[in-house]
């Protein structure tokens, strides 16, 4: 049992989990006073191993795996039969075949068997696929679009749309078969790779890790460290100092020294100072085009969250090639309406093309005087001025207005300043560039940003 613990917990720090000697001899002195069943084990581990709930969705992934439940190990751990269509073969004969028979099997008050529809999914992806992708929901995605799942989802949307008892038994079944098929997924990959494809799957697993698509059950933790991250934006390191009255915050040596004078030049006490924290200023630009609209969603709740904590502070604006602010709607309304009203009403496009040049002009005419030289800017897009003029002087003068810019980028660094973005242009006006995708990069420019750096 020890080595095996020792395994668990080398995986854990290959999936970027500090596990220290002390926490594995708790484990191991844990799991000798409660048996070695393997719910035993489990909640032995997450009392000992891990320390947060990041860290605890990535063990539970590699639980999950190493020990599967009784259905899946009766069906060869997750990976089940390939299910039968009319011809028997398992696969579609001809284009929305599949999704044919799926539906009725979907309305269909008999027993419905989920497992066997997401093994015909998962079986329709190839090994290429499967060792090839690192982002386990798009290989999902796929699975379902194989699986007719959005032809099926329509149907059931336009022809039962008044029986609401069928609906509520389909979106059931959609729901369980939808985790049967990642399960499924991860199930094969660990097959075909072994412990590299483990790792792959924890790594998935950690939502500091993934891009803007998180799985249902990681929604509350994602709003969590999102207030968190949220809190510390909206305030920032000041370069005064006050006085510290614990054992925080550097020596104040004059204070030190003006004390001493009472004790005979001894410094029996020292004196500490530490920085102030004030409202930070901030002025978000958020490029909501098609090419990084969930990236802009992902953003936007930050910055919801951060508006509401420093209201009079953040001022909001999205823009695709035509900008408008939207303050207003991110302060007053729930975030999910004011998504729905931005969508809908703002006026920020002309030709659905972003042009970043056009809108840091528009910008600069209509809403630079009234920003506080003091202010902060933060501008999310790829960059992809589509082979317009960058006009880099409107951006120069933004730079000039404000106290720095920061500029943040959905897309890998190695795909700057290839095809038609226009990276290398707006970047020297920029304090900082950064490459932000998902919320552990995030969290580094929120930690810098209140740092002041």
């Amino acid at each position: 049992m020890e080595r095996y613990i020792l395994a668990v917990a080398r995986l854990l720090r290959k999936a970027g989990v500090k596990v220290s000697s002390r926490e594995v001899l708790d484990c191991v002195t844990g799991l000798q006073v409660t048996g070695c069943s393997p719910g035993a084990i489990r909640d032995v581990m997450l009392a000992t191993l891990v320390k947060s709930p990041r860290e605890q969705i990535i063990l539970l992934s590699l639980l999950k795996h190493l020990w599967p439940s009784e259905d899946a190990q009766r069906n060869g751990n997750g990976i089940l039969p390939v299910a039968q269509t009319r011809d028997g073969s398992g696969r579609a004969q001809s284009s929305g075949e599949v999704g044919v028979d799926f539906l009725a099997a979907l309305l269909t008050p008999a027993y419905f068997e989920p497992e066997i529809w997401a093994s015909l999914a998962v079986e329709s992806l190839t090994a290429e696929q499967l060792s090839g992708s690192e982002d386990l929901e798009a290989l999902a995605r796929q699975a379902q679009i194989n699986l007719d799942w959005f032809m099926v989802k329509h149907g059931l949307e336009k022809s039962y749309a008044n029986n609401t008892r069928l609906q509520m038994m389909a979106k059931q079944r959609l729901a369980r078969v939808q985790t049967l098929i990642r399960h499924n997924i991860e199930s094969r990959i660990i097959r075909m790779m072994g412990e590299p494809g483990l790792l792959k799957v924890m790594c998935n697993a950690d939502f500091f890790l993934r891009g803007h698509s998180f799985l249902p059950d990681q929604q509350a933790e994602i709003r969590h460290q999102l207030a968190i991250l949220a809190k510390k934006l909206s305030m920032r390191t000041s370069s005064r100092y006050r006085r510290s009255t614990g054992v925080r915050g550097t020596i104040d040596l004059r204070r030190t020294c003006n004390r001493s004078m009472r004790s005979a030049g001894i410094p029996i006490k020292l004196e500490r100072r530490r920085k102030t924290l004030q409202l930070s200023e901030l002025v978000v630009l958020c490029d909501i085009s098609q090419s990084v609209a969930p990236y802009s969603y992902f953003m936007l709740s930050l910055v919801y969250t951060a508006q509401n904590l420093n209201r009079k502070k953040v001022r909001s604006f999205v823009f695709v090639d035509d900008i408008e602010e939207v303050t207003a709607l991110l302060r007053d309304l729930p975030f999910n309406q004011a998504i729905g009203r931005i969508n809908k009403e703002s006026r920020t496009t002309v030709s659905t093309l972003s042009n970043f040049g056009r809108v840091f002009g528009k910008f600069r005419e209509k809403y630079l005087s009234s920003i506080n030289r003091k202010a902060c800017m933060v501008i999310l897009g790829d960059g992809k001025n589509h082979w317009r003029p960058p006009r880099t002087e409107d951006l120069a003068i933004i730079a000039k207005h404000v106290e720095r810019i920061y500029w943040l980028n959905p897309l890998p660094a190695e795909q700057w300043n290839t095809g038609d973005s226009a990276m290398g242009h707006y970047a020297p006006f920029c304090h900082r560039v950064l490459e932000c995708r998902n919320l552990s990069q995030l969290a580094e420019f929120v930690h810098a940003i209140a740092k002041g750096g």
